[in-house]
């Protein structure tokens, strides 16, 4: 066991939990240049154009649904997560570091750093790597850590880990049940632009492993993979949700089961993109039965993952 205290940092995309936070969060995503890979002097303005073009076709949504509980939900992960390492023995201070929104990842280094914490570790709640995600979020940590005194260990992916698999395997089997017949089960990821994935960026892959690793657990049960979010004209990871939607509902489908698989809490792209626009695509394509898996949220098994993994870096 570690006998000085531990710092955890909980690292994170964020999320506009008003209608007010919408338009800088949409700058300070459109800014990072892992997002838009373009010199300063275009990604800049551009991000200002994107953030107040994006911010009138979201509002609307973002009211529909009461705003986003994402920040909210992120500190109960947190709260937990210190928690049930304290019961395993470990003096740990868990910080959420946000990428586009307070609190920003540099804010949580120096809360860690005045408390006089000399060692953290480091995960994204992102469960799969990206450059565009994980990526980014380790290099503002970098930047943020390049004169600290603060030692950091990351944990770049854990989309595979046993209890992390078995949470998405309960909820999927709860769900499935309280529907009339069997569904088809549609796992649902946060999509990525074609260009990152042929730099070898290996998303899609893990994706991929997770998808597997659950299915091993459920059995033989039909299912297939989409991607959801994308922005702007370039080309994205497919099959879009929408289109296997369309394409299920055509072969005559009428039982579904959406899991969003890269998603670890609720937020815009559940309650809004899933529970409204894709449930009201499916019903007008014919699917009379459509269930969304509950995002993992407080899962204790995911709260559990997260706990182990930072055991085996520091016991």
């Amino acid at each position: 066991m570690t006998s000085k205290p531990l710092g955890v940092l909980l690292l994170y995309m964020g999320g506009a939990s008003t209608t007010e936070d919408i338009k800088p969060f949409l700058y300070h995503l459109f800014s990072d240049r892992e997002i838009l890979p373009l010199p300063a002097p275009v990604r800049i303005p551009l991000a200002w154009i994107i953030s107040r073009t994006r911010h009138h076709l979201v509002k609307g949504a973002y009211q529909q649904i009461g705003g986003s509980p994402l920040l909210k939900i992120t500190r109960n992960q947190a709260e937990a997560l210190e928690k049930t390492l304290k019961e395993e023995g470990i003096e740990a201070h868990v910080e959420l570091g946000m990428r586009y929104c307070p609190p920003f990842i540099r804010e949580a280094v120096g809360r860690l750093e005045r408390r006089g914490i000399e060692r953290a570790v480091a995960l994204t709640l992102y469960p799969q790597y990206s450059k565009a995600t994980v990526g980014s979020c380790f290099a503002a940590l970098e930047r943020a850590t390049a004169s600290s005194p603060l030692t950091v260990e990351t944990i770049p992916h854990w989309h595979t880990h046993p209890h992390f698999i078995e949470a998405w395997v309960e909820l999927i089997k709860e769900s499935s049940a309280n529907l009339p017949e069997p569904p088809h089960i549609l796992f649902s990821a946060h999509s990525l632009p074609m260009k990152v994935v042929r730099q070898g960026d290996p998303y899609p892959q893990q994706i991929k492993e997770t998808v597997e690793a659950i299915m091993e657990k459920l059995g033989p049960v039909p299912y297939s993979v989409a991607y959801q979010s994308k922005v702007g004209p370039v080309k994205w990871l497919e099959p879009s949700v929408e289109d296997e939607i369309l394409r299920l509902a055509r072969e005559g489908l009428s039982s579904l089961a959406l899991v969003p698989i890269s998603f670890v809490s609720d937020h815009f792209e559940t309650l809004y993109e899933i529970d409204i626009v894709f449930r009201e695509e499916a019903e007008k394509a014919g699917i009379r039965n459509f269930a969304r898996v509950p995002a993992l949220n407080l899962h204790p098994n995911l709260i559990k993952t997260w706990k182990e993994l930072i055991l085996e870096r520091v016991t």
